[in-house]
């Protein structure tokens, strides 16, 4: 059987999901490296080749796979990430940027600080949406006339 697209994000959120279950952060550079690592057992001249296209490969699916993690505004929360206990959309873990580099972090591991920036992103991500939609509402107007 081949190897596919649903393999290696199964393997991206294997490595993601051993991280956060031992309270480390998921850095998402060495979730890729760890990926690629697995399957290294490329032979010839051709090797470094390789090696480099699949971790480039690798970490742009590594970064896909981590949009999850990062806040949007949904109606309906992936429940796959949702803490649950009561609460509806808010995830167990958050990609989170430090010291320059992208982790997923488990909430109960985020400091004040970024809990804080989280809500003021969702925060502006909602005012914004909200005015991009009143201006649709203003142009329909003008195009087609009030309803």
């Amino acid at each position: 059987m081949a190897y596919s697209a649903s393999d290696l994000t199964a393997e991206i959120r294997a490595e993601i999901d051993e991280r956060l279950a031992s309270g480390e952060p998921a850095r998402l550079q060495a979730i890729a490296v760890a990926v690629v690592t697995k399957h290294c057992e490329i032979m010839g001249a051709d090797r470094d080749f390789h090696t480099f296209c699949a971790h480039h490969w690798v970490r742009g699916q590594v970064g896909k796979t981590l949009k999850g993690y990062r806040c949007t505004l949904r109606a309906e929360a992936d429940p796959q990430l949702v803490l649950g206990l009561g609460y509806e959309h808010l995830q167990h873990a958050y990609a989170v940027e430090r010291e320059g580099d992208e982790f997923v972090v488990r909430l109960d591991g985020m400091s004040k600080a970024e809990l804080i920036a989280k809500r003021d992103e969702l925060r502006a991500m909602a005012e914004g949406a909200v005015k991009h939609a009143d201006e649709i509402d203003r142009y329909l107007i003008a195009r087609y006339g009030a309803a």
